[in-house]
Parts: C-alpha cells; sequence; structure tokens
C-alpha cells in the first residue's frame, strides 16, 4: 500500500497530524510514522483512518507519481503557508485523476506529444519596459493563433495549447495561479465558482507569469495585469469598438463590450485608459460611480461561466469506446468538477 497518500490526503482536508491522530484514537507519533511507510497500520487502525477521511482502501492500492508542481511566480498576498500546502496538495490530487484520465485515453507516443505541448512558450517572451506589453501581445497572440479578435472560450484556447486547467476550492482571497510540473505541461488552477469575467481574466493573467519573462526591475503584478487586459481586449480592437478618443463612455456601450470581449466593464475602463482613448479624470470618475453603485465586487450584467472541456471531451470517448460505463464517467466528472454531471 502506498501510505504516503494518507499525509497527501490529510493536507488537501486541512487536517494537522495532530488533529488526524486524536480523530483516529493514535499518537501523532505513530501516524507520522504510518504516513512516512515506516509502520504499517493494523486493520483496526485503517479502518478508522479510511473513515475519518472519507477513503476508500483502493485509494492506497493505486501507484503514487511523485508530482513536482513550483509556482511560476505569485504567491498570494496574506495566504500562509498551511494554505498554500493544502491548495498544492488538492492540486495534485486532481492532477492524478486528471493523468488516469489521460493515460486511458491516450497511448504513449500520443500521450508525451500532449505534455509537451506548450513546453517552448514558457518565458518566451521578454519584457524590460510595460509599454512594449502592447506589441508583445500582437505577437503572443499571433504565436498562439489567437489573430486579433476576441477569444470565445479562454479555457479551451489554454487547453488547445496544452494547458491544464483544473477547478479547486482554494482558500480565501484565492483566485488563480499557474504551477510549472516537471516532465508534463503547465497547469493553472482556478477558483471553483469564480465570476465568468473575472476567470477568463485570471486564466490569462495566469498565462502571462508562464509565456513571459520580465525584467526583474519591474512590478511583475502590474506588467502581468497588463498583459491580461491587452490580450483579451487588444489595442487595434479598443479603438475600433471605441474610436480614438473619448470625452464620455456611456453603460451601453461597456455591456455589448463586456460580452463581445468576455471581460468585465472595470477592466475595459482600464484598457481605455491604457490605451489612451480617456484620461485619468474620466476613468476614476466612472470607477468612483462603479464603486458608489457596487459594481466594483458585482456588475449588473453576468458573463456565463467558462469549464474545461477537454477532460469532460475524454470521459465522453471513453464511455463511447466502451472504456468507462456511465457511472464510471460520472465519478471521475465528480471527482474534477464537485457535481455530478457539470
Amino acid at each position: 500500500m502506498e501510505l504516503r497518500r494518507l499525509k497527501a490526503i490529510r493536507k488537501a482536508k486541512g487536517l494537522s497530524l495532530r488533529a488526524l491522530a486524536e480523530r483516529v484514537g493514535v499518537s501523532h507519533t505513530y501516524l507520522h510514522l504510518i504516513e512516512t511507510g515506516e509502520r504499517e497500520p493494523d486493520k483496526e487502525v485503517l479502518k478508522r483512518l479510511l473513515k475519518v477521511l472519507h477513503v476508500n482502501e483502493s485509494f492506497l492500492k493505486k501507484e503514487s507519481p511523485i508530482y513536482n508542481i513550483t509556482p511560476y511566480y505569485r504567491i498570494e498576498k496574506g495566504a500562509r503557508k498551511k494554505d498554500l500546502d493544502m491548495l498544492r496538495e488538492e492540486i495534485v490530487n486532481l492532477l492524478e485523476i486528471y493523468n488516469e484520465i489521460e493515460n486511458l485515453a491516450y497511448d504513449a507516443e500520443l500521450l508525451e506529444r500532449e505534455r509537451q505541448r506548450s513546453s517552448t512558450l514558457i518565458h518566451k517572451y521578454k519584457v524590460r519596459d510595460p509599454e512594449e506589453i502592447e506589441d508583445i501581445v500582437i505577437k503572443v497572440r499571433e504565436d498562439l493563433g489567437a489573430g486579433r479578435m476576441a477569444i470565445r472560450n479562454v479555457t479551451e484556447f489554454l487547453e488547445d495549447l496544452g494547458v491544464k486547467v483544473i477547478y479547486v476550492d482554494g482558500f480565501k482571497d484565492f483566485w488563480a495561479m499557474a504551477f510549472e510540473i516537471e516532465g508534463d505541461n503547465p497547469i493553472i488552477a482556478l477558483r471553483r465558482g469564480i465570476a465568468g469575467d473575472r476567470g477568463r481574466f485570471s486564466l490569462v493573467h495566469e498565462l502571462g507569469h508562464i509565456v513571459l519573462s520580465i525584467d526583474g526591475s519591474l512590478d511583475t503584478e502590474s506588467v502581468v495585469h497588463r498583459f491580461a487586459g491587452a490580450f483579451l481586449l487588444p489595442r487595434a480592437e479598443c479603438i475600433r469598438q471605441f474610436g480614438t478618443y473619448r470625452k464620455s463612455i456611456g453603460l451601453e456601450e461597456l455591456k455589448i463590450a463586456k460580452f463581445k470581449y468576455g471581460v468585465s466593464m472595470t477592466s475595459i475602463l482600464h484598457r481605455l485608459l491604457d490605451v489612451g482613448i480617456i484620461s485619468e479624470y474620466l476613468y476614476k470618475k466612472y470607477r468612483g460611480e462603479f464603486s458608489k453603485r457596487g459594481w466594483i465586487t458585482r456588475e449588473p450584467v453576468e458573463l456565463e461561466k467558462e469549464s474545461p472541456t477537454k477532460i469532460k471531451r475524454l470521459l465522453l470517448i471513453l464511455e463511447q469506446e466502451g472504456v468507462l460505463s456511465v457511472e464510471e464517467r460520472l465519478q471521475y466528472e465528480h471527482k474534477l468538477f464537485g457535481i455530478w454531471g457539470i
């Protein structure tokens, strides 16, 4: 049995060694020896462990690959080490399920190609000045096959590049984070239930951390934030949609642009400021009005949430080909997405 899995699931559930030991009725020293594989638990202790952790014994009989995952950049402000450890464990558990499905769906050669698809993109584009972002975005979009038009579905776009997108519970104030995985494509973890426009922006923000190589003298988050806005709403599209200079912007214009480009109205205003279509005075005026109406946190119109489609497609293929039953497919979806038939 792979007893190291006990530690992974314990951390994913936010339990300390002492807390789990207390619930199971053993000493934390004994539990530590079990988790490290130095002691085999007797049948009664194992039964209590599995019951408290809500897993069955088959969970411990699978081979346990070691995933070396490292954040590309961002450590959330105010995040405790415990929160980040829990996030990593949650990602590792979901990644294992994701890769299990890929192993069923692909032969060895295709699997190797799939897992190296985006490796050439990592830190490919150098940024020495924030003003370079507008031109860099044009190059990135061309290289990735996005052209200059609106991206209908960011999640599908990233998955087509080979980036793995998974939904996690995360922790307070967590939105998204990109991770490098040794021997595999990058992964972006996105908070479950995030609003449609915020989810799209967060995904592209994390894409920026993956593809950009930012000079150490620059504020990385500011650069990547601008990258996300420019990627979703390029300069040329800003001018085509709103003109070269405006003294005022109508709410209906912002709503139309939000649905066309999949960007929040607040982010659109920021883009218009970046491009020079509106003045800083006008930007602050509208931001103040949005704040008064509570639109900074929740805008009057919402975009539909995106969800990963690649893994669902693979599961449907496996079901159709008789590799998985309907029940098995639904079980996989439940593990990955949290609700049946999402």
